[in-house]
C-alpha cells in the first residue's frame, strides 16, 4: 500500500493581524557635524570652529505592523534619540592694532544637545521561529528631523597688551533640518503569553541632512540616524 511522506516544515506566520511595541534603548549615530561662525570685528572676522561628534545615547521605538497576508505585512514605527554633549571651540579674534594676527581663545560648551525624531515605513516579513518565537524582518524609507545645539560665538576677557585673550562663556543656538533616507529593522519576540510578549529590535537607517543655518554660520552635511537597539513589549491584537 501506498503511503505518503512527511512533508517538509515550513516556517508558520503568526495568526494576529496587528502588533503593537514599545521598546527603549541605546544609538550610536553616525557621522559628526563641523560648524564656522564669524563675526566681524575689528576690521576683519573673528572666526569661532566647533566640532561636533556623539556616541550612545538613549532611544525610543515605537512602532505599529499589520499583517496582511501569510507573513507579509506593512508597518509604521517612530523613534526618538536625543544626547547632549559637552563640546571643545576654538576661536581665532583678530588683534585691535596688528592686522592678520589672530588670537586663539580655546574653552568648552556644555550640553549641545542633538534631538533626531525618526518615522519608519516598512514593508514586513514575519514568521514564528519556534513555539513562542516570532521574527519578524523590514525594509523601507525613513523620514528624520533633527534639532542641534550648536555655538555660535564666543565671550572672552582681553586686557592690555590683548595679546593673551581669555575664553569665558560660549553663545549657542538650535538649528534643524529635515531629510529622508533608507532602513531597515530585525525584531524578535518571545510570547509570554496569548496577547503579550517580550521583543528586541535592532533599527538600522541613514540619511545625509543639512541644516538651516543665519548667514553668519556655516555647518557641514552630517548624517541622521544610525544603528539602535532596543528592547520593550509587544502586545497582539
Amino acid at each position: 500500500m501506498a503511503t505518503s511522506g512527511p512533508a517538509s516544515a515550513q516556517p508558520a506566520a503568526p495568526h494576529e493581524r496587528l502588533t503593537v511595541s514599545l521598546s527603549a534603548g541605546a544609538l550610536l549615530p553616525s557621522g559628526s557635524l563641523n560648524v564656522t561662525a564669524r563675526h566681524p570685528i575689528y576690521l576683519e572676522s573673528a572666526v569661532v570652529d566647533t566640532s561636533y561628534k556623539y556616541r550612545f545615547g538613549t532611544v525610543f521605538d515605537g512602532g505599529l505592523t499589520y499583517r496582511l497576508a501569510g507573513g507579509f505585512g506593512v508597518g509604521v514605527a517612530a523613534s526618538w534619540y536625543s544626547q547632549p554633549k559637552d563640546v571643545a571651540v576654538s576661536a581665532a579674534i583678530p588683534h585691535p592694532f596688528f592686522f592678520q594676527t589672530p588670537r586663539t581663545v580655546s574653552g568648552t560648551a556644555a550640553g549641545a544637545r542633538r534631538d533626531v525624531a525618526a518615522a519608519h515605513f516598512e514593508a514586513l516579513y514575519s514568521f514564528r521561529a519556534a513555539r513562542r518565537v516570532d521574527v519578524t524582518v523590514g525594509a523601507g524609507p525613513a523620514f528624520f528631523r533633527v534639532r542641534q545645539t550648536i555655538v555660535d560665538d564666543v565671550s572672552y576677557r582681553d586686557a592690555y597688551p590683548y595679546d593673551a585673550p581669555s575664553f569665558t562663556a560660549a553663545s549657542t543656538q538650535r538649528i534643524s533640518g529635515h531629510t529622508a533616507g533608507f532602513g531597515g529593522s530585525l525584531d524578535i519576540a518571545m510570547r509570554i503569553s496569548r496577547r503579550v510578549g517580550l521583543g528586541a529590535v535592532v533599527r538600522a537607517s541613514n540619511a545625509d541632512v543639512q541644516f538651516a543655518t543665519s548667514p553668519t554660520v556655516t555647518a557641514t552635511t552630517t548624517q541622521a540616524g544610525g544603528v539602535h537597539g532596543a528592547g520593550g513589549v509587544r502586545l497582539y491584537f
